[in-house]
């Protein structure tokens, strides 16, 4: 497999690990926040290496599909690189899906005990509290959409037909061609 000239990368992991730190230490809002831009485009930086690196395979499989060849098995594996491994490494090492889920249970119940709010303060601790839930679901539903998005894709590589086919090889080709997508 060909690899990436990672000087860049490594530079960038440096800087991510330097902001991170220092994010974590002083704790505030403008150390995040950049410590995110950051973190968002060196996510585009590793998702244009990744394309850069599976280029070649990449054409071989476009190929097999627009030829409507039958694919082999590194035919399928550029194919789920290029479009789950980044979902596929998500779902492997996220380890908090469960303490989100207790989590969750823990505010709805909190919510529950705020039901009947009237006062002022048991209003804002009740919005306190959805605030934080508000924060939480999506964390949930994004790692179950990357799941599913992971089953749909293994379900519909099997059943591949030729308009299928052309508008597998018509995304790829987009990738290949231009890496900052």
């Amino acid at each position: 497999m060909p690899t990436v000239d990672s000087v860049g990368i490594a530079d960038e992991v440096e800087e991510i690990c330097q902001l991170s730190s220092q994010a974590l230490r002083d704790r505030t809002a403008d150390g995040f926040e950049t410590l995110e831009h950051h973190l968002a485009r060196f996510e585009a930086h590793v998702r244009e290496a990744f394309q850069a690196v599976y280029a070649s395979e990449a054409r071989l499989a476009i190929a097999h599909l627009e030829n409507n060849a039958p694919l082999t098995d590194a035919d399928r594996d550029v194919i789920r690189a290029f479009l789950v491994a980044d979902a596929d490494a998500y779902v492997q090492h996220e380890n908090d899906f469960e303490n989100w889920c207790s989590e969750l249970e823990r505010l709805t119940g909190r919510i529950a005990e705020f039901g009947q709010a009237e006062t002022g303060e048991a209003l804002a601790a009740l919005r306190g509290i959805v605030l934080d839930a508000v924060r939480l679901v999506p964390d949930i539903r994004n790692y179950l959409d990357q799941r599913r998005r992971i089953e749909k894709f293994e379900r519909a590589l099997m059943t591949l037909d030729n308009t299928s086919r052309r508008l597998l090889a018509q995304l790829m080709s987009e990738q290949v061609q231009s890496p900052a997508r």
